[in-house]
């Protein structure tokens, strides 16, 4: 009898899954934890993790993702990120760093946290974005805890200061060809 107990176990345990996951990605996550992508014009990526302190493996973790201009020109790169902690939250907090940016929920762990910046990337830099996050507790029953992320190539406008040069040296050369055309300004006296 203990013989067919024990085969009824592994049975069952051979149909379920091995492990469950600590974290489930967005389905329309167009970049992975540990990838380097390329920025290119008018191309945007977007991640999303969801996690929830019922799963087994719920740890502690970071996260990486690498952004590179191989351009010979500077690239502006759109950053922004958000945090809901709302039915669960991180232990520790969140820290999401790319550049000078930096996303920190350990002051105020109990919120949605929404950051956003521009990074500019000069020609041939690489700037890594890293997401360090806690373990996840519960405060909802079923609760849980959500980190996003979304970048995208700007455009690198002209900036408005050439504009505005051009159209100085523009003006002064306008009027010094009026001036010269109207003669020598009269000589006033004041009497």
């Amino acid at each position: 009898m203990r013989r067919l107990h024990s085969a009824c176990l592994a049975a069952a345990l051979a149909l379920m899954p091995l492990a469950a996951k600590a974290v489930t990605l967005g389905a329309t996550n167009t970049i992975r934890s540990g990838q380097s992508v390329t920025l290119l014009e008018g191309k945007a990526w977007n991640f999303v993790a969801t996690f929830s302190p019922a799963d087994a493996d719920n740890r502690s973790g970071t996260y990486s993702f690498v952004f590179r201009n191989a351009s010979d020109t500077r690239k502006t790169l759109s950053f922004g990120a958000t945090v809901n902690q709302v039915a669960a939250r991180f232990a520790g907090g969140v820290k999401i760093k790319l550049g000078g940016y930096l996303l920190d929920t350990t002051k105020h762990p109990d919120w949605t946290t929404s950051q956003g910046t521009d990074l500019t990337l000069a020609a041939r830099e690489s700037q890594t974005l890293t997401i360090s996050f806690g373990r996840v507790r519960a405060v909802q029953p079923s609760g849980q805890a959500t980190i996003t992320f979304a970048a995208s190539v700007v455009p690198a406008p002209l900036p408005a200061t050439g504009g505005l040069l051009l159209s100085a040296i523009a003006g002064c050369g306008l009027l010094r060809r009026r001036s010269r055309s109207a003669g020598p300004p009269p000589n006033l006296a004041l009497s």
